[in-house]
């Protein structure tokens, strides 16, 4: 279990991160989502006790007891921490990092690290300074699964990846959740990877957590619509909805409201002609959540 209450980050006078509360529960693959400058790089750096919050409180939970993994060798022992630009030995090949890893984790297996260079092709003798930025991804993931840590931290670790790797890397979290019972906790703006992978999601916001649900409860949530009215008012007065587009008799919307409160809304407004309800994307759930309206753009190019 992962357990975040009330955490703050600051540099100086420049705050990152406000007052953020959530929990990650075991053998859970927890998604992190955000614009750049959200704070999800800085949550991951805290949660791996690289960071220390500036306020609140930090716990994993190790041997039974929950434990603050700044300044406890144990917990960051239950650890790995893939980052957005990892970092390999001068001259250092799979192999030479192997060594390195398997001396820090107990619970290391040259099983799985020799199946996973199998499967993704590296080869584990060439100099990491000469692969590609992908390859070089996919060599940190292939060192963090195999130290088979209790809490796998991802920052942007689908970036680079080409789209057959990225499905390898999707189905391999899901299988080593499943047979080591860990936690993966993966901050991305990769949303379509995340979306298929998770089963939870947190959305970071100007500095704080807009919420932390499974991924299900927000689909659910939020809903897009088409509705065709011959209406004699305004339907959607007193209804919160947005990013509405009206073009004749045709209203299209995302909201937040009760399906049923809005079909009773149009019904009263006139003749209802038509009414579709659909389910909506994790990126478009995102757009939602943290854009007013739409960027106007028309006219940018005019002279």
């Amino acid at each position: 279990m992962i357990r975040l209450n009330r955490v703050c980050k600051s540099y100086g006078q420049t705050e990152i991160l406000k007052d953020v509360t959530l929990q990650v529960e075991d053998g859970s693959l927890y998604g992190l989502i955000g614009y750049n400058g959200a704070g999800k790089t800085t949550l991951l750096n805290i949660v791996s006790g690289l960071y220390r919050s500036t306020k609140g409180e930090v716990f994993l939970e190790a041997g039974g007891d929950l434990r603050d993994p700044f300044d406890d060798p144990a917990v960051k022992r239950s650890l790995f921490y893939v980052t957005d630009s990892p970092y390999y030995f001068p001259g250092a090949d799979l192999v030479t990092m192997r060594d390195f890893y398997k001396g820090f984790y107990p619970t290391w297996s040259d099983n799985s690290f020799s199946e996973l260079t199998k499967l993704f092709g590296l080869d584990p003798e060439k100099r990491i300074g000469d692969f590609s930025k992908g390859m070089k991804r996919q060599a940190a993931m292939i060192l963090g699964m195999a130290a088979r840590p209790r809490y796998l931290l991802l920052d942007e670790s689908f970036d680079g990846l080409d789209p057959s790797v990225r499905t390898v890397v999707s189905n391999l979290l899901g299988e080593y959740i499943a047979e080591t019972e860990s936690t993966v906790v993966a901050a991305s703006h990769n949303l379509y990877e995340l979306e298929n992978i998770c089963d939870t999601i947190g959305m970071l916001n100007g500095k704080q957590l807009l919420y932390s649900k499974p991924i299900e409860d927000i689909k659910e949530r939020i809903k897009k619509y088409r509705v065709a009215v011959e209406a004699e008012k305004d339907p959607l007065a007193g209804l919160s909805v947005k990013f509405l587009r009206k073009e004749g008799n045709i209203y299209t919307f995302q909201s937040e409201e009760p399906e049923e409160k809005l079909r009773d809304a149009f019904g009263k407004a006139g003749e209802l002609l038509l009414f579709e309800c659909y389910g909506m994307t994790l990126n478009e759930i995102f757009i939602y959540e943290t854009k007013e309206e739409d960027n106007a753009i028309e006219g940018i190019f005019a002279k």
